[in-house]
């Protein structure tokens, strides 16, 4: 099992504490980081080789231009358009060409370092974004499990969601056996 982790900011300290703790106690599971900027990149390097973590803000391009092709978006499994519309930072305020071309830039370098590492989860933290939603997407187009941490207050805790809509997962399946509860009123 490999699960890629995305997360921005703080999240990153978070993250190492947990691949740490993760080693003692699951050796087998392999991890592997997307950072949207390189700012915590080296505290995530004492746990994780230079292989599985990537920093969007160090491969992206600096001169973007106008997609010529949009021929490989066949395959995003989510609407491109409505997940750039999504964005509220650095995307939103540009012309639509270089939205567009910016998106599939990520997308591209999401989905290739995703198959590179090998990736069979992906837990995103949030899902609010451009890049949130992409990640989801991609989870859905390669067939990787999408571990989406929601918090639920009226339950008074969190889930792990598996889509972009934060859908609550199924409670347990019915048997024909005794419930639960049934079996210690006994």
């Amino acid at each position: 099992m490999k699960i890629v982790l995305h997360g921005f900011g703080t999240y990153a300290v978070v993250f190492h504490h947990l691949v740490e703790a993760s080693r003692r106690t699951e050796p087998e599971i392999e991890w592997a980081v997307i950072l949207p900027t390189p700012h915590h990149r080296e505290v995530l390097r004492t746990v994780l080789s230079d292989d599985n973590i990537l920093s969007l803000q160090d491969v992206q391009s600096r001169q973007l231009t106008p997609l010529r092709y949009t021929s490989h978006l066949k395959d995003y499994v989510g609407n491109i358009f409505a997940d750039i519309e999504a964005e509220k930072r650095h995307l939103k305020h540009r012309p639509a060409w270089q939205q567009l071309a910016r998106a599939d830039e990520i997308y591209r370098l999401y989905k290739a370092f995703l198959q590179r590492t090998g990736a069979t989860h992906i837990l995103i933290s949030q899902i609010e974004a451009f890049e949130g939603k992409v990640l989801v997407a991609l989870a859905r187009e390669l067939s990787l499990v999408a571990i989406v941490p929601s918090y639920v207050r009226i339950f008074g805790g969190i889930v792990f969601a598996t889509d972009a809509f934060e859908t609550l997962p199924a409670r347990r399946r019915a048997t024909k056996g005794r419930s639960a509860g049934q079996r210690q009123a006994r």
